[in-house]
């Protein structure tokens, strides 16, 4: 009886600590990342009454005959099965979809966990809110790069200090140049002189003080409404300039029977000692010009076209890299030369990006596509900045000659530099300390059809400096940091941590484990390469408890535990019986 009744007891006991399990299942429902544990028992020594017997020939074999002595418990497992995922939107939230865990440290130990309820302390370190320990991860270079071989530390965010400038060093465009678009000319229109509309100078049409009303027709009909015009002639009677307030044309006699119009800009004025007659003849501009016309923030070419008129007062410059460029330059009486610039108005199209230099000032790049012929495209690219950190106001920086194949592809002209000169740089285009500016141009994506006018930045890199605005991760646990400047930039790598036996790890509260001797030593590695696991930002592991479960075997347990309760009571009733016997 005694037997029996050790046997109930230990039945009991063997039931409550399965009771005890899911009760701590059951408590931790709600506990992120937390994995289940499940008892296993095991039957104890039995009593040997007798041993088995081999068969002989008088007899066969005897089975041993063995009493058991109860139950014990055999051990209790961690089950690390993965939990349901669970959004939280905080960046800094970790969830592993797979294997391994997060790597805490504190001191010299480290230890894991599988709760990536993460948050960042006062100085930027990411830590376990609970406990405070780091979590580990490798950070990356100031270029953003992350190498395998860096060392693993705490994860930091640089939460006080600028991400620094970068000059841009390339640029792209892509779209269309329409196919279908008018070669580009100088803003001229033409009238026919049949003697009432324009004529040579000696009355009717232009005079020394007014224009016809034929005259402002032909203006009108052409997109230009004259208020206030003033005529001048040039001594030869075949040349006119009209001022209409801010507005300056000019009005050649072709000698053929036709007038052409030019709509010039405003114009600018160079002084007596940048120039004289002698700075111009019929062929070539003088160093002495071409400073003024540096210093004016509207380089020249390397050989412009010159014509001069009969006079030898006016002169005409078209600008060899960039059709949508002529200059009227005309002897002011006092050794200065008074410059008005043409305006373009069809043919050419302009888009326009924003560059960076060494010190993070942005500025504006203007290129102008003109139209040279069916198959071919002039560009030229200007600094186009208003602001007191350029020298010059529109210098060139860069042009080139486009051509397309037939079937609207680009043949020729896909790549080109930028040049913008420095400080340090004779003949700076910027005034603010900058280094130079060397950009390459990648114009290969683009392709002449018939259609819109489409070029666009493709890519460019380069920014101004920035501070820290907001985080997050990757799947591959990444941390990425975008910057008030609009760049974002790596800035560390969670690493993860894997065993042969995660069920060896021994639980230290928390939601943490440390290393036993049967769960191996860690394997470290990173989401999606060396550890199978993908990081989910922004999300929570939940308990992997099955509370349906868990009720279903605490009804097993409480079974057990009453049938050992009454195999215990009825063993002491046995025993009273006995013991009543000698009464």
């Amino acid at each position: 009886m005694i037997r029996s009744l050790l046997s109930g007891l230990s039945g009991i006991k063997s039931n409550q600590v399965s009771l005890d399990v899911i009760g701590n299942n059951i408590a931790n429902i709600n506990t992120p990342s937390f994995k289940g544990g499940r008892p296993s028992f095991t039957d104890t020594l039995s009593q040997t009454i007798r041993s088995g017997t081999a068969p002989s020939s008088n007899q066969g074999g005897l089975d041993p005959m063995q009493i058991g002595r109860g139950s014990s418990l055999g051990s209790i497992n961690t089950v690390f099965t993965q939990g349901s995922m669970e959004t939280t939107d905080n960046p800094t939230d970790l969830a592993i979809a797979g294997e391994g865990f997060f790597i805490l440290r504190y001191g010299n130990q480290d230890f894991y966990t599988r709760d990536g309820s993460f948050d960042v302390d006062a100085q930027g370190t990411l830590v376990d809110p609970s406990t405070g320990y780091a979590v580990q991860g490798r950070m990356a270079d100031s270029s953003g790069n992350i190498l395998s071989s860096t060392p693993i530390s705490d994860v930091a965010l640089p939460i006080e200090s600028l991400f620094p400038a970068r000059a841009t060093t390339s640029l792209s465009y892509a779209g269309n140049l329409d196919a279908t678009s008018d070669l580009a000319v100088n803003s001229a229109f033409n009238v026919t002189d049949d003697g009432t509309m324009i004529d040579d100078g000696a009355g009717g049409g232009l005079d020394n003080g007014s224009v016809s009303a034929t005259l402002t027709t032909a203006f009108a009909t052409s997109g230009i409404t004259l208020s206030d015009p003033t005529v001048t002639v040039d001594t030869t009677g075949q040349e006119w300039r009209i001022v209409d307030n801010d507005r300056t044309f000019y009005v050649e006699n072709d000698g053929a029977g036709e007038m052409h119009i030019h709509t010039v800009a405003p114009e600018f004025t160079l002084a007596a000692q940048a120039g004289t007659t002698t700075d111009l003849d019929a062929t070539t501009v003088s160093s002495e010009l071409r400073d003024a016309f540096e210093q004016n923030g509207t380089p020249l070419s390397t050989n412009p076209t010159v014509t001069v008129n009969t006079a030898g007062e006016r002169w005409t410059i078209t600008d060899g890299i960039d059709v949508i460029k002529t200059y009227y330059i005309e002897n002011d009486g006092s050794n200065g030369l008074t410059v008005y610039p043409e305006i373009s108005q069809t043919g050419t199209y302009q888009t326009s990006v924003v560059v960076y230099d060494s010190l993070g000032d942005s500025h504006n790049v203007t290129i102008t596509f003109a139209r040279d012929s069916a198959d071919s495209w002039r560009w030229v690219g200007e600094l186009s900045d208003s602001g007191t950190n350029i020298i010059s106001q529109t210098p060139v920086v860069a042009n080139g000659m486009l051509t397309f194949k037939t079937d609207g592809t680009l043949d020729t002209g896909g790549h080109a530099s930028i040049n913008i000169q420095g400080a340090a740089g004779g003949g700076a285009d910027l005034d603010n300390g900058a280094d130079s500016i060397g950009i390459d141009l990648d114009l290969s994506q683009l392709v002449q059809y018939a259609g819109s006018f489409t070029p666009v930045p493709a890519s460019r890199n380069g920014h101004s400096a920035g501070a820290l605005e907001s985080i997050n991760f990757n799947e591959t646990g990444t941390l990425i940091g975008t910057f008030t400047n609009g760049a974002t930039q790596k800035l560390a790598q969670v690493v993860l941590a894997d065993f042969y036996n995660p069920a060896g790890l021994t639980a230290v509260g928390e939601n943490m484990y440390s290393v036993s001797m049967n769960s191996g030593s860690p394997l470290i590695g990173t989401a999606g390469t060396s550890i199978r696991a993908s990081i989910v930002p922004g999300a929570l592991e939940g308990s992997n408890v099955d509370l349906a479960s868990e009720f279903t075997k605490m009804i097993v347990a409480q079974r057990g535990f009453e049938a050992n309760s009454r195999l215990v009571a009825t063993s002491d009733g046995i025993l009273g019986e006995l013991i009543n016997l000698k009464r």
